[in-house]
């Protein structure tokens, strides 16, 4: 099961403010997981993070169609910024 140990760990979610990558922050999120969440709509994603009591500082903007959107939040070094030291990170 994806949820297994994943507790403080960095998770990246694209898509996050709506459909699956929401559900899946959601999951997450009640699994004990550092979240990074990415989406076009940042109206949305501050709202969500709002629920999940999550810092704006752990949303960027993001639109996949962008290769340079993507490397920026899926870089390790902005995780760490943005959520907390971590070894390891998964990008959904």
């Amino acid at each position: 099961m994806m949820t297994e140990n994943i507790q403080g760990k960095v998770v990246v979610i694209t898509g996050a403010s709506s459909g699956l990558g929401e559900a899946t922050a959601r999951l997450l999120t009640q699994q004990g997981a550092k979240l990074v969440l990415g989406a076009r709509r940042l109206d949305r994603l501050q709202t969500l993070a709002k629920e999940l009591n999550l810092a704006n500082r752990a949303l960027v903007q993001t639109d996949v169609s962008d290769s340079n959107q993507v490397q920026q939040l899926k870089e390790l070094e902005v995780c760490k910024i943005k959520v907390g030291f971590s070894d390891r990170y998964y990008l959904l």
